[in-house]
């Protein structure tokens, strides 16, 4: 009997990953879904917003055990009255009973450690053998309180850095409770493209050694996939930014109008694809939601920044924002200036002042993963799963990541921006890879 080209590939996996310490009878089931691969969306915006209807996502047990743990602020920082609260770093852990190698996963843009979608690729790798460790992007207020040098992201070598030596913290404390037998690393959305650079740090640095790097729906340019999000916002909101308050009030408004004229939609897990099915938005409507979700959160690392920098960006300089002080006037600031604006009149004059010779453009071209092209072509353990769809990747993206990558890298035709990442087969890639 002949076997087929891809049966063969996947057999061997199996085979491989039966000699791997992580493995379990789980792992296997995880990385062999029953029936052929269709993801339901055609468009990546629908895809997007919606993701992964129930019937199509890969079935976790419940009850996974995740613990909260937190460790001291770097450097004994004094934090900021009105962030009184970020007072440690925290992040979590699902940890095997016995020795097993670690993940860490990094959240996307403005997502912390607890992250819906980093609690379920935690969920995912304890399920398939590993202790999974989840930490926020350096682009949660947590992190930049916390954990952050500068407290100012976005300077992709200073957050490189930040991420690995809290992870060095993180697996020192960690290997006080539970053995570790390797360590690898992964991330979705802009954590995936941050997991891509602390990977060429480590090759450099080799304080821990990752046995395996997977990149999950990175961007390829930090500053043109954030063109693209915040033009989405600006270019599809019917009336200009200044009737975003109107937008919103009738995107919730609608909601609730939908549930209660229907009871049967859940507003959990599945309240988005109830809510398409249901109100059936335009694309230009859900490229709208989609870049008004992004400049929520370019507004909270704005703000975050801004307090901890005294950058004067949003709050006056010689203003001390207290517990009692009302934040919505700086909110609003925030939500009328995009991630483009606060590298222009933040970020980028920020490091400017530590490093005055730094150009624009040099920041431009270093938050790329062009810029370490040649590592990410030669590095044997480090992988990509993303869509050819992905609607933050601008023209040319998808050829450069095929080509850097080759035969490391798994492009699903659809998904959008994350929204296969529950659906059983790209699981299953994500497994598959990181237990080679």
């Amino acid at each position: 009997m002949r076997i087929a080209a891809n049966g063969l590939l996947l057999l061997l996996v199996l085979v491989l990953a039966a000699c791997h310490p992580a493995f379990k009878p789980e792992a296997e089931r995880l990385m062999t879904p029953e029936g052929a691969h269709a993801f339901p969306f055609r468009n990546a915006f629908v895809a997007t917003v919606v993701g992964s209807p129930a019937a199509d996502r890969v079935v976790l047990p419940e009850g996974i055990p995740i613990e909260q743990r937190t460790l001291p602020v770097i450097d004994d920082r004094t934090v900021p009255r009105v962030l009184w609260y970020e007072n440690r770093f925290r992040y979590s852990i699902a940890a095997q009973s016995g020795k097993a190698p670690l993940v860490f996963i990094i959240g996307g843009t403005n997502a912390g450690y607890s992250n819906r979608l980093s609690t379920y690729l935690q969920q995912l790798f304890f399920t398939a053998g590993f202790h999974a460790v989840s930490i926020s992007s350096p682009t949660f207020p947590n992190f930049m309180v916390t954990a952050s040098t500068t407290s100012v992201p976005g300077w992709t070598a200073q957050d490189a850095a930040d991420l690995y030596h809290m992870m060095q913290r993180v697996l020192a404390d960690v290997r006080q409770r539970v053995e570790v037998s390797d360590v690898s690393l992964t991330g979705y959305s802009l954590g995936g493209w941050h997991s891509a650079f602390v990977a060429a740090l480590d090759h450099q640095q080799q304080a821990i050694g990752f046995h395996r790097v997977l990149l999950i729906n990175p961007p390829v340019s930090l500053y043109r996939s954030s063109q693209v999000l915040d033009d989405m916002l600006v270019k599809n909101l019917p009336g200009g930014i200044d009737n975003l308050d109107a937008f919103v009030r009738n995107v919730v408004n609608r909601l609730v109008e939908l549930y209660r004229e229907n009871r049967g939609v859940t507003f959990g897990q599945d309240m988005l694809f109830d809510a398409y099915r249901a109100l059936r938005p335009t694309e230009d409507q859900l490229a709208a939601v989609i870049g008004a979700v992004f400049r929520l959160a370019s507004a909270n690392i704005a703000f975050t920044a801004d307090v901890m920098s005294h950058s004067g960006y949003l709050v006056p300089k010689d203003r001390e924002l207290r517990i009692s002080t009302s934040l919505t006037p700086y909110f609003d600031a925030g939500m009328r200036r995009g991630f483009i604006q606060y590298f222009e009149e933040l970020l980028y004059p920020y490091y400017r002042q530590h490093y005055p010779t730094l150009t624009r453009q040099q920041i431009i071209d270093a938050a790329s993963l062009e810029s370490i092209a040649p590592f990410l072509s030669q590095a044997a353990n480090v992988g990509l799963v993303t869509s050819k769809d992905d609607i933050i990747l601008a023209p040319g993206d998808v050829d450069f990541l095929q080509r850097t990558f080759g035969d490391r890298a798994t492009f699903f035709d659809y998904g959008g921006h994350c929204g296969s990442m529950m659906d059983a087969h790209v699981a299953a890639a994500y497994v598959r890879f990181m237990m080679q």
